[in-house]
């Protein structure tokens, strides 16, 4: 025990008037104060008293806690429910992509003019995301198909799209063309070159049409 009748630093203590349990993080005794940390939901809170007020107002339960512990018990449940908001999101932001059959709107969605229909940049600028973004999932499954060794992405990172160039070649109504030039494609001698991957989106449907490959100039 110390000055004051308090106890080492990372001895648990029960507040008398809710029951609020803590620890002893630190003591100044020249200064006649003290700082308990106690958990709220996830963070941790800090309270500082005078050695009086703790004596008046707090209770040791006789259990000893580890502040580095606590600490580290914290940064771990924040980096849990930052992993599951991300996943959250991610599941969200692909659910936006494509719109349920079945689903019901209060006011019925505005119909694409002929003209917008038959107008391959028109058609990107409104669904050239959507379409790099649906043509995206998709990609891989297909490199796969048609890859006699091994593949892989340039500068492709979690959250970025494979497809970052479009075609103006007209299709077919409401049809719109990604292009992506970040596939490489291993060789016979294991040396990867790039090419060029197209493919072609139903922006009406909401569906990838078809994927083919060209080799990049």
């Amino acid at each position: 025990m110390t000055l004051y009748g308090i106890p080492d630093e990372g001895a648990q203590a029960k507040r008398k008037s809710d029951g609020l349990i803590g620890w002893i993080h630190s003591i100044y005794h020249a200064k006649g104060i003290l700082v308990i940390r106690h958990r709220r939901g996830l963070w941790l809170k800090s309270l500082i008293l005078t050695t009086d007020q703790f004596a008046h107002d707090w209770e040791l339960t006789g259990d000893r806690i580890s502040s580095l512990k606590e600490s580290v018990k914290s940064i771990v449940v924040l980096c849990a429910l930052a992993a599951i908001c991300s996943f959250v999101l991610i599941n969200v932001l692909r659910a936006c992509d494509s719109e349920p059959a079945n689903s019901v709107s209060s006011a019925a969605p505005q119909k694409d003019t002929s003209a917008l229909l038959e107008d391959p940049q028109a058609l990107h600028d409104k669904y050239g995301a959507i379409a790099a973004s649906g043509c995206s999932r998709s990609a891989d499954e297909y490199v796969k198909s048609v890859a006699r060794y091994e593949y892989k992405w340039e500068d492709v990172g979690m959250f970025d799209e494979k497809f970052n160039q479009y075609s103006t070649v007209y299709v077919a109504p409401g049809v719109t063309t990604s292009k992506s030039n970040k596939l490489l494609l291993q060789n016979g001698f294991g040396a990867f070159e790039r090419e060029e991957l197209f493919c072609n989106y139903d922006t009406q449907e909401k569906k990838v049409l078809r994927y083919w490959i060209y080799p990049a100039d």
